[in-house]
């Protein structure tokens, strides 16, 4: 699994800030850090920003409940949580 600490180093060595086989200092590695958390701060309020936003509809019929994911009344991969 990606870390955080994978992201800003990929990230940083993109930029041109350390070179092939360095290490970033501390605080650029504490400058990085807090503008990750910007920018997931930002995605999570401005939910437009996020591309994999999914919003799909369906007509009530009353039932108690619908069921989501293959086969079901939302017939689509199941997804990792909803929204409402």
């Amino acid at each position: 699994m990606t870390t955080a600490a994978d992201i800003i180093a990929e990230a940083l060595k993109v930029a041109g800030a350390v070179g092939a086989g360095q290490t970033a200092s501390a605080e650029d590695t504490t400058d990085a850090l807090f503008h990750l958390n910007q920018l997931i701060g930002q995605w999570n309020r401005k939910r437009w920003l996020v591309y994999h936003l999914i919003d799909t509809a369906l007509a009530a019929t009353g039932a108690q409940s619908y069921s989501v994911g293959s086969g079901g009344d939302f017939d689509m991969p199941r997804p990792d949580r909803l929204e409402a």
